[in-house]
């Protein structure tokens, strides 16, 4: 039998439910967005993250590198009935995967309802999987600065397929103790929530993650997870939440897009000017160049880039007004 206990400090839960809760309402609007993830170096992992906590406090991740030869993930929540492995999680309402990676990454099969978020197992491409029993429970709604809850899990562990390895049984404390502002190596995010979670299990060392949430949109901005010292660090290098902060100061056209020489930037702002700037990023999130806006119109040229997708970004008196793809072939 499940069971789960809660603890709030009241007067805080009140006192910062509109502004610091993580809301199913929120959370949800995740669920039709794609979240780009990129695979860090551990050794870019400012270890002093893992201690911030508080109200109002910042985070400085700026000097997260991707992890080289790993590409960029574009997860997707989708439907548990279009993957191979469904009918071993008959719980499972959502699974989280990379649709275009499936021969590399896992699928992540969760139990996501208007009042938690809940693990069913996973499967990777070698067979390797897991099935939770008891499920384990990663979220609840409302969640509020300051609150914590903790909840019980039952699995099975596979080795390949068909081979059961091992029975675990242990249970998760996860804690609402952080709020303020992320800086990550593209953009700040200022509405942030640190989710941390401790797990104890029958066979071995307790785990911990922390979840770096932006509570505007639910999209998970930066992922930390220690398991019996084996170390993971994601990030999002997409824009899309950082921008969703920001009034629209700019308009930017770009023609022809995609280019196959030199296009012209159309730049029009509408605040006050402050050292505007341009920076092309390519989709490992890398600097790749970036250049001074001295007038509306910029002729770009492609200077030798491969062909493919890049992301430029316009940033006025250092904030990020507007960005978009620009295409090369």
């Amino acid at each position: 039998m499940k069971t789960i206990t809660t603890t709030c400090m009241m007067f805080m839960f009140f006192a910062t439910l509109n502004a610091q809760t993580l809301t199913y309402s929120t959370f949800s609007t995740a669920l039709s967005a794609v979240l780009p993830a990129s695979i860090a170096n551990n050794s870019s992992f400012n270890p002093a993250l893992i201690s911030t906590t508080g109200n109002g406090v910042m985070w400085d991740a700026t000097s997260l590198t991707p992890m080289s030869g790993i590409p960029v993930l574009q997860l997707i929540y989708g439907s548990p009935a279009s993957t191979p492995h469904a009918a071993l999680y008959p719980f499972s309402n959502y699974v989280q995967y990379d649709p275009a990676l499936t021969a590399t990454f896992n699928y992540d099969y969760l139990i996501i309802s208007s009042d938690s978020v809940a693990k069913a197992g996973d499967y990777a491409p070698s067979g390797k999987h897991e099935i939770y029993q008891n499920p384990d429970k990663h979220l609840i709604f409302p969640f509020a600065y300051g609150q914590s809850f903790t909840d019980t899990y039952a699995k099975t562990n596979y080795s390949d397929a068909t081979t059961v390895s091992s029975y675990q049984t242990g249970s998760r404390t996860v804690t609402f103790n952080g709020y303020g502002t992320l800086m990550l190596p593209m953009g700040n995010f200022t509405n942030v929530g640190l989710f941390t979670s401790v797990r104890t299990n029958s066979l071995g060392p307790n785990s911990t993650t922390l979840i770096w949430i932006d509570l505007n949109d639910g999209q998970q901005l930066l992922y930390f997870s220690e398991n019996d010292g084996s170390v993971i660090v994601a990030y999002n290098p997409g824009l899309s939440s950082a921008l969703a902060h920001a009034t629209d100061f700019a308009t930017v056209s770009v023609a022809p897009n995609p280019l196959s020489t030199t296009c012209i930037l159309n730049i029009e702002l509408t605040e006050l000017s402050r050292n505007p700037s341009l920076t092309i990023y390519d989709q490992q999130g890398r600097t790749i160049k970036t250049l001074a806006i001295n007038s509306n119109q910029m002729m770009l040229t492609r200077d030798g880039l491969a062909n493919g997708t890049y992301i430029y970004v316009v940033r006025n008196n250092n904030k990020i007004v507007t960005r978009g793809k620009l295409g090369i072939n």
